[in-house]
């Protein structure tokens, strides 16, 4: 598609370039120690391994999935530069928001505007349209989500049913899609951290979780992200931290800095392993811990891992130092917190770390 240019409406148009937030390898060497780190690999790739060797097989198959995945890697980071040349190759003159001297500004700053404007009407639009969408059962949305051709109504539906399901509620506000949808897995994880059995299943899996985040091998790593290990990993930061756990009513004088980077310092590539792809440990260097920016930083980092379980670290008042354990606001929208979630065993955790040989 990047090779088919067309004519366009106006005589100047504005285009966004929406830029990459992560790293992509685009030489063969880059692309080998990349796959070391990346989780799911079997699973995604269907790559052959030797399990006695813990080693991913180069076979002709594997080489031909590497060769495919850096062409679309390359395309991905050097879209920009290569959209410009076909640009300027079709007689177009590109010019970026820097070079804008001679360019009346205001009809730039106009176009921004209404691009804007229609971002948030059609994201409105679309908040409507789940909630209004007909209600279905359960065999019609495995049929759903089962299809390839599934119509944009349909889709509407499916969205609305997984709400209601998550979140147990029969009325679905353009408001509860708006704040909640994308919170459905963070909800699900709260509700398994304040189950009143959460302290007695810690103790009876801790061991077995405790090996499966030391897991840095992907070929040992070939299971689907385990949402009980997220909520574990995610405890024990809480732990470090100096708080209870998910519901806790203690309060600190001011957030702990010094226990966050203490704690990550160690930790944090275990947490990133048990995340996925998109975190990446951070060098924390404890020499910049006066600087503002610097701490500020840190808690943004804990609060990024923390709200997959639905809670944050924050002020107890605006204007007060003091900070605690909150949760997402889940009753101002009626949504109720469950506290009969069934935690279950890790028994997939068990049966692959058994089959790796790994003592229990």
């Amino acid at each position: 598609m990047i090779r088919r240019v067309r004519h366009t409406e106006k005589d100047m148009e504005i285009c966004f370039s929406k830029p990459l937030h992560y790293y992509l390898p685009t030489t063969y060497k880059t692309i080998d120690k990349w796959l070391i780190n990346k989780d799911e690999v079997a699973l995604h790739y269907g790559f052959n391994i030797d399990y006695i060797n813990n080693k991913l097989i180069k076979d002709d198959y594997y080489k031909e999935v590497i060769h495919n995945n850096l062409k679309k890697n390359r395309s991905y980071m050097g879209f920009d530069d290569i959209f410009i040349d076909i640009l300027k190759l079709h007689g177009v003159k590109v010019f970026f928001e820097r070079d804008l001297e001679d360019i009346d500004k205001e009809k730039c700053k106009e176009y921004d505007t209404l691009t804007q404007h229609k971002l948030k009407f059609d994201r409105k639009l679309d908040m409507l349209l789940v909630s209004k969408a007909q209600d279905i059962t359960h065999i019609e949305a495995e049929r759903i989500q089962l299809s390839q051709n599934a119509t944009k109504e349909e889709q509407y539906m499916l969205r609305k049913y997984r709400l209601q399901k998550t979140y147990s509620i029969s009325e679905i506000t353009p408001e509860i899609v708006e704040h909640l949808e994308k919170k459905q897995g963070a909800y699900t994880r709260y509700c398994k951290m304040v189950n009143p059995t959460w302290n007695t299943w810690v103790k009876d899996n801790a061991q077995m979780l405790e090996k499966e985040k030391l897991m840095t091998d992907n070929t040992e790593r070939l299971h689907k992200q385990n949402d009980s290990l997220i909520c574990y990993t995610l405890y024990k930061l809480l732990k470090g931290l100096g708080f209870d756990g998910a519901k806790c009513d203690k309060t600190v004088e001011c957030f702990p800095y010094k226990k966050a980077i203490e704690y990550l310092n160690q930790n944090e590539q275990a947490i990133c392993l048990c995340m996925g792809k998109k975190y990446q440990p951070l060098q924390w260097n404890s020499k910049e811990l006066k600087d503002d920016k610097y701490t500020r930083k840190v808690s943004l980092k804990v609060n990024d891992y923390l709200k997959h379980i639905g809670v944050g670290i924050k002020r107890v008042l605006r204007n007060n130092s003091k900070v605690q354990v909150k949760s997402e606001p889940w009753k101002e929208y009626g949504i109720e917190i469950k506290t009969n979630t069934w935690m279950g065993r890790t028994n997939k955790v068990e049966r692959l770390i058994k089959c790796q040989g790994v003592p229990l």
